[in-house]
């Protein structure tokens, strides 16, 4: 499965108050098998990235699903 993940871009993820995602600014897009997806995040955080988002595997217990594009 390909999977998208967000990196640097802006988006709201207070689940306690929203229950929903909503991505103002997806920052590089990269695209990816799943299979690939431990080992890139690894490598992400090597070079000092820690703000990324991938919508396909986010998950919380008190998330309905919902992912809002609000982009500008």
């Amino acid at each position: 499965m390909l999977i998208d993940i967000y990196v640097n871009g802006e988006w709201d993820t207070s689940l306690e108050l929203h229950k929903e995602v909503v991505v103002y600014n997806k920052g590089m897009v990269y695209q990816m098998d799943q299979s690939l997806y431990e080992g890139f995040i690894d490598q992400l955080e090597n070079w000092g990235f820690d703000c990324y988002l991938c919508p396909q595997l986010f998950s919380h217990p008190e998330w309905n699903g919902i992912i809002k594009y609000d982009e500008y």
